[in-house]
């Protein structure tokens, strides 16, 4: 393991029950990519995320939340058939990762229409998780009472089932700032084409 970065990493949690829109209720999505956003230092909170994620679409849409990221200068990408060791790989680099998986049912038969929440970081047994609607019952599924998400423990073994039923790759979202050369281009401006300089 790199020893390069912290294990966990330093993400702030956010609770999507407390959303302004009033619909944070649904919108686990959001508030998980605005914990990214924020880690990367683009922005303040799931409700200033939310604002920005709105004008793509709606919460459940990966590429709504893909160009919200982007147009915070982001490099942000959505993929389905992530491993364990993908995850491991991402935070090992100071990357963490937004995942979604299946929350309701038992461990060996969940189903639902899934959760995403945000992996920070991990040990041989457990992930690090923040999860923006609480601590979740794995091994039963659904929710406890307590809405503290914020740097709770699931087992692999209650876990990896949910990320990846019958075996499937795991869906997932991964973003880091551009390299610095690359975001200082971004941010410069353009010279206007086709006069003399």
């Amino acid at each position: 393991m790199a020893d390069a970065f912290p294990n966990p990493l330093p993400v702030k949690w956010q609770s999507q029950l407390d959303n302004a829109s009033g619909t944070g209720y649904r919108e686990c999505f959001s508030s998980s990519c605005a914990m990214l956003a924020m880690y990367w230092g683009r922005i303040k909170d799931d409700d200033a995320y939310n604002r920005i994620r709105s004008m793509y679409g709606d919460s459940t849409n990966a590429e709504a939340q893909l160009r919200a990221l982007r147009l915070l200068k982001l490099d942000a990408y959505f993929r389905t058939d992530g491993r364990p060791e993908d995850i491991e790989r991402e935070i090992d680099a100071g990357r963490p990762v937004a995942v979604g998986w299946l929350h309701k049912g038992s461990s060996s038969n969940p189903f639902g229409g899934g959760h995403w929440t945000v992996i920070k970081g991990y040990n041989d047994t457990h992930w690090i998780h923040n999860d923006p609607n609480g601590e979740a019952m794995l091994a039963s599924g659904g929710y406890t009472t307590s809405r503290n998400g914020a740097g709770v423990a699931y087992s692999r073994r209650n876990w990896n089932p949910r990320w990846m039923p019958g075996g499937t790759g795991g869906w997932m979202l991964t973003c880091s700032k551009p390299p610095l050369m690359l975001e200082g281009l971004a941010a410069r401006p353009q010279r206007a084409s086709g006069g003399a300089a």
